[in-house]
C-alpha cells in the first residue's frame, strides 16, 4: 500500500459500488433514450437505411418510400404529424454510423434492432470475403 494511503473500509467499498451502480443505471438509462429516438415511426424498427424526411424525421427508406409512393401526389403528408410535406428523402449517413457503433457495442438490447443486427453481420461477413 502507497504511503498515506488508508485502506478503504467495507462500507466504503459498498458506497462506492452502489454509486457506480446507478452511474451506470444512468447511463444506461439515457441509452435506451437515444435509441428510441431512432426507431422509425413506420417499421417500429431501427431503420436499416436510415433517410431524413421532409418533415425532418428520420425513417426506414423502404418504409417511408411506400408512404410517398401511396399517397396522392398533391396530398402528400408526414406520417408522424400529418402536417405537408414533400417527397424528398436524404440519406441519414450519422445516424447509420451511430446506429451500426451502438449495435456493436451492445447498447441495443431490445428487438427493435434485429433486423440492423443481421444487416450489420451480414455486411461484415461479405466484407471478409466469407
Amino acid at each position: 500500500m502507497a504511503p498515506g494511503k488508508r485502506k478503504a473500509t467495507v462500507p466504503q467499498l459498498k458506497a462506492e459500488l452502489s454509486a457506480e451502480k446507478e452511474t451506470n443505471k444512468r447511463r444506461k438509462s439515457a441509452m435506451d433514450e437515444i435509441v428510441k429516438e431512432f426507431i422509425c415511426p413506420i417499421s417500429l424498427e431501427l431503420p436499416v437505411e436510415p433517410v431524413t424526411a421532409e418533415d425532418g424525421r428520420v425513417y426506414n427508406r423502404a418504409g417511408i418510400q411506400k408512404h410517398i409512393d401511396n399517397a396522392d401526389d398533391d396530398n402528400l403528408r408526414s406520417p408522424v404529424t400529418g402536417a405537408p410535406m414533400g417527397p424528398t428523402l436524404v440519406p441519414a449517413v450519422q445516424v447509420q454510423n451511430t446506429l451500426h457503433a451502438l449495435i456493436e457495442s451492445g447498447a441495443v438490447e431490445d428487438d427493435s434492432g434485429e433486423r440492423l443486427k443481421k444487416v450489420i453481420a451480414m455486411k461484415k461477413k461479405a466484407e471478409a470475403g466469407d
